[in-house]
Order: C-alpha cells, then structure tokens, then sequence
C-alpha cells in the first residue's frame, strides 16, 4: 500500500500568502484607526455647535458688566451712580441669562460667570471714596473675564471643555473676588447660593459630571 503524501506549496505561494494576511492586518488596523480619530472629530465638533451659539454672548456680557461696573464705580455723585445703576443691572441680567446655556458646555466655569454676576451686585456697595478698593475689586474681576475669554477661546478651537488646571485657575480667580469683597476672609454661604467656589469640582474631574 502505498502512502501518498501532499506535495509542499511552491515557495512564491506561501510569499503570497503571508503579504495576503499582512495586507488584512494592516486594513484591519486601519479601519480601527480611522473610525477612532473619526469619532473624536466628531465630538469635537458636537462641542463646538454646543459652544458656539453662546461664545459671543457670553463675551460681549461679560465685557458689559465690567465696562458698567467700572464706570458706576467712578461716579461719585449719588445722581451720577443712579444713571449708571440701570445699566449694571441690565448688564447683570444678560449674563445671568447666559449662564443656564453654558453649564455643561463650559462645565467648571460656572463659579467664574457667578463671580462676576456677584461683582455687579458688589460694585454698588463699595464706598464710592474708597477707590483703591474699588480698582482692587474690578482688577480681580477683570482677571477673571480674560481668564474666562482664553478659556472659551481653546474650547472653541479644539472642540474640547475646560481642562482640570483652566478649572482650578477660574474657581481659584472666583474665590479670591468673593474672599475680596468679604475683606473678614469668611464666606457667607448666602452670597454663593449655599456653596462655595469650586465646591463641585472637589469629587469630580472637570468636564464630568459630578457623582
């Protein structure tokens, strides 16, 4: 009886064969790839249609109620203060109105844009013959619409929210506005809504939601 055994593949044959399964591989991959950086593109860019309608809004209050605030804090007569206290308040609202929209966009900014809503409310307690204090109060608040712009700016551009250092400097810049006006260094809860700034962000990275 004879054995009949199978002849080996020509050499070219098991060539072919493995380029076939290298060229498999490497298409696999590069599927995986693709759909991967595809699906970050398009997050990025669902967070730029979330962020986008509200930017310009939210800059040109937040320039509103420092520019009003400003001014207002410059008037030393009571009839000088009553003409500007109109439009610190309208300036106020405008913000205030904005602030709904860009929680979650802008999620960890929130105690900034709070900050500077309470700045609009404080300018018109500081003694008008205090200027020192009063420049003092609308610097810091002024630090913090830049740090609020630089902030919307990269969000914009990259598609992303506010990283966790972008949170830390703005609740940092919040807290020292309310510590400010506050000259004892003790918060009144009643002044931040019950809590205090950043108090969210201290179980929880920012740009997710809090446990």
């Amino acid at each position: 009886m004879l054995l009949l055994s199978a002849a080996p593949a020509p050499e070219w044959m098991t060539l072919q064969s493995a380029i076939s399964i290298l060229a498999l591989i490497v298409s696999v991959l590069s599927l995986c790839v693709n759909q991967y950086f595809n699906r970050i593109a398009e997050t990025r860019a669902a967070l730029r249609r979330m962020l986008e309608p509200d930017a310009r809004e939210l800059g040109a209050a937040m320039y509103a109620v420092l520019a009003t605030g400003t001014v207002y804090l410059k008037k030393a007569s009571e009839e000088g203060r009553a003409n500007w206290r109109t439009k610190v308040a309208k300036a106020k609202e405008s913000l205030e109105s904005i602030r709904p929209r860009i929680r979650y966009s802008l999620y960890g900014a929130d105690d900034a844009v709070r900050a500077l809503i309470r700045y609009a409310d404080w300018v018109q307690h500081v003694n008008c013959h205090d200027p020192a204090r009063a420049d003092r109060l609308t610097e810091i608040a002024n630090e913090i619409r830049a740090a609020l712009d630089r902030v919307v700016l990269r969000c914009l551009e990259c598609g992303d929210k506010p990283n966790m250092e972008e949170c830390n400097h703005l609740n940092k810049l919040a807290s020292n506005l309310f510590f400010f006006f506050n000259q004892s260094g003790e918060l009144l809860l009643d002044e931040l809504g019950g809590e205090t700034p950043g108090e969210m962000l201290t179980a929880t990275q920012c740009g997710q939601p809090a446990q």
